[in-house]
Order: structure tokens, then C-alpha cells, then sequence
């Protein structure tokens, strides 16, 4: 690597730390907050995400819009919280180029599914295609996307 990307690698990282340790007032009234290393864990996590689906992206990234998105969810617990939202990072990346939608919109219809359907469950939600994401994301509601529970 050299020194421009190792300088732009450990400014995006220390970018990502500040904002998840602002999240950390945020999610304080739902019992949830991350450690000063679990916050670097999740930033490295990060580039390992985009890297896996061949993204390149500037700034804080979407962990801040992610818990903000989440933390009032009553299936993400403090026990498993970092890694949680690791997983779901992991799962906004990979939804993101396949299914078009914006920022907002994926994080919207992620958490619908995880709090209406998966039960807290990542994995459900991990498995979920794409063009049920835009459906949900177009209807607002899990109604026509092959997901309700009796539709299978």
C-alpha cells in the first residue's frame, strides 16, 4: 500500500470510530453502546464488506444511518449487539448494488423484515432476495413480496 491509501485507510477508520462513538449518545436509551474497540472492529469490518462486494465508499460510512435505523428494535440486545450490527452491515452491502434502492429505503425494508418476520433473526434477513426488498421498499409492507407468512 502505498502512503496516500494507508492515510486515506486510516483517516476513513478514525472517521468511522467518531461516529459510532456519537451513535453511542443515541443508543444509550435503549440500553445498547458499543466498546472503543468494538467501535474499531466494526470499522475495520467495514472495508472488509465493501471489499467483498467490490465497493469503494468515502466517509463514515452507513454504520450511523444502520443503528439509527436499528437500535430501537426490540430484538438487538446488548449481549450481541456489535456483532449484530456487523451482520446487518454485512447484509446492507451485499443488498445494496443488487437490489437499487436507496440508503434509506434498504435500511427501511431491512428492518421491517428483521422486526416483522425474521423474529431478530440475520440470517432470515441475510437470505432475503432483492426484489423483495424493492417490493417491500415500493409497498411499505411485507403484503405481495413472497415473504408474509402464509404466502409460501
Amino acid at each position: 500500500m502505498d502512503w496516500i491509501t494507508t492515510y486515506a485507510s486510516e483517516t476513513q477508520l478514525q472517521q468511522t470510530v467518531n461516529a459510532l462513538a456519537q451513535c453511542n449518545d443515541r443508543t444509550a436509551r435503549f440500553g445498547l453502546s458499543l466498546t472503543a474497540r468494538e467501535m474499531e472492529e466494526l470499522a475495520w469490518e467495514r472495508f472488509a464488506a465493501l471489499r467483498a462486494v467490490g465497493r469503494v465508499e468515502f466517509g463514515g460510512g452507513i454504520l450511523p444511518a444502520l443503528i439509527d435505523a436499528f437500535c430501537d428494535s426490540a430484538y438487538l440486545q446488548q449481549t450481541a449487539y456489535a456483532e449484530t450490527i456487523c451482520t446487518l452491515q454485512e447484509i446492507f452491502y451485499a443488498q445494496k448494488g443488487a437490489c437499487g434502492l436507496s440508503d434509506a429505503e434498504l435500511l427501511v425494508a431491512m428492518r421491517r423484515v428483521y422486526d416483522e418476520l425474521a423474529g431478530g433473526d440475520a440470517a432470515f434477513l441475510a437470505d432475503v432476495p432483492p426484489v423483495a426488498l424493492r417490493r417491500i421498499a415500493a409497498g411499505g409492507s411485507l403484503r405481495g413480496t413472497g415473504l408474509e407468512r402464509g404466502d409460501g
